[in-house]
Parts: structure tokens; C-alpha cells; sequence
């Protein structure tokens, strides 16, 4: 579950949670069926909002500025070896050096996720770990290389730290995802009782302001998906 969708279910429920609290006049007639469901959406509540911001600081900095910047070190040495890698393989026609070269390695900016750039970091400097000598031809030196080692290591031991941040990994993330989907069955359950003021005249409003409480609304005022009441 992504982080700006954690955050707008949250703002959902307490908002919910605060339209039950605030509304209680308003549906004594299903408070029996309400109340338990208000209960338990105060106690999962408790427990999002303890950690909700632990949570996605921790992923949002990923330990953050210094494991960006140490990432953005370590790719400028590898686009360097990429190219050294790929003039000796051309020099020499090594086609399997080419071959196991990255078609894209702007790749490497972008679009690998933490771990998944530090498995690729390895591959190419061990790529790259035989032809030392003769990449040096390539202005790839070998001081260089020991840098990247350097970066390489500590860029693994900023993931580490992150994920112990983050209740030792995805613990955290887990806890509220598991009680943002129970809020969503909370959610549903309610829906279903306060449905029941939908064609009353007189009472129709107390299901538009339940309506209104249970919109998910990302940040910006962008509504999420369309939902069918009791759906």
C-alpha cells in the first residue's frame, strides 16, 4: 500500500471516527449496531495514529538524505564503468561482456528500487573486478573502484538502517495495513445501518454526513476510487 494512500484512508477513518463520535444524537436508533463497530474504529485508530508518521517518515527518508546521496555517488562511478566495461568489450569483441551489460543504465537513477540497485551495484563491479588493469586504459582507475566499494557498503548499511527504523523492516507498515483494511470493513459494516436514513426525509442528511465522513480524499482535495454505499 503505497504511502499517499495510507495516509488519505487514515485521514478517512478519523474523520469517520469523528463524525460517530460527534453525531451520536443523530442515529440513536442504530446505536446497539454502531456502537461496537465505533469501538473497535477507536481502537485500531489508536494504534495508526501511534505509529502512522514513524512509519512513512521512516520510508520517506529511507534514512533518507544520505542514502540518496550516497546512491547518487555510487551511480555516477558506475555509469563510468559501464562505459569503461563497454569500450573494452567493443576493443576486445567480448560479446559477453557487451551482453551483460545494461541496455539502460539511466536505469540506474531511477527505476530500481534500494535493494534492487545495490544487487545491480555488485553484479557490475564484479563485472568489472577482472579487467582492473585494463580499464584503467578506460579512465576507470583503480582508486575509483575502491571508492565505489566504500559507497557500495555503506549505501547497504543506510537500507539496513532504515528498515530498522521502520520496526525492523516492514513490521510497522504491516500493523497499519492490516488495521486500515479492518477499518475498511468497519467502514462497510456502517454503511449498511446508515443506509437505512437514505430515503427518509426528514433524517436524510445524517447518511449524507456519514457519506461525506467516509470519502477518501487524497491530498490536494483528488477524491479516491468511487465506492457504493454498503458495497
Amino acid at each position: 500500500m503505497k504511502n499517499d494512500l495510507i495516509e488519505s484512508r487514515n485521514r478517512r477513518d478519523n474523520s469517520l471516527l469523528g463524525f460517530l463520535n460527534s453525531k451520536l444524537g443523530r442515529y440513536t436508533d442504530i446505536e446497539t449496531d454502531v456502537a461496537p463497530l465505533r469501538a473497535r474504529l477507536a481502537a485500531n485508530q489508536t494504534k495508526v495514529n501511534g505509529v502512522v508518521q514513524q512509519v512513512l517518515g521512516a520510508d520517506a527518508t529511507d534514512s533518507s538524505g544520505r542514502t540518496r546521496g550516497l546512491r547518487g555517488q555510487l551511480t555516477d562511478i558506475l555509469l563510468r564503468l559501464i562505459r569503461g566495461l563497454r569500450a573494452e568489450g567493443l576493443s576486445t569483441n567480448n560479446t559477453d561482456l557487451i551482453a551483460r551489460l545494461p541496455d539502460r543504465p539511466s536505469a540506474l537513477r531511477r527505476h530500481l528500487g534500494g535493494t534492487t540497485f545495490a544487487e545491480e551495484a555488485r553484479r557490475l563491479l564484479d563485472l568489472g573486478a577482472p579487467l582492473a588493469e585494463a580499464l584503467v586504459r578506460r579512465r576507470y582507475p583503480q582508486a575509483l573502484n575502491a571508492q565505489a566499494e566504500g559507497l557500495l557498503k555503506q549505501y547497504n548499511d543506510s537500507l539496513v538502517d532504515g528498515r530498522e527504523t521502520d520496526n525492523d523492516g516492514s513490521t510497522g507498515r504491516q500493523m497499519l495495513e492490516r488495521l486500515i483494511k479492518d477499518n475498511e470493513r468497519i467502514k462497510k459494516a456502517l454503511a449498511v445501518f446508515f443506509a437505512l436514513y437514505q430515503d427518509d426525509e426528514d433524517e436524510a442528511d445524517v447518511y449524507d454526513l456519514f457519506r461525506a465522513a467516509a470519502k477518501v480524499v487524497r491530498r490536494g482535495g483528488q477524491e479516491g476510487p468511487r465506492e457504493t454505499p454498503g458495497a
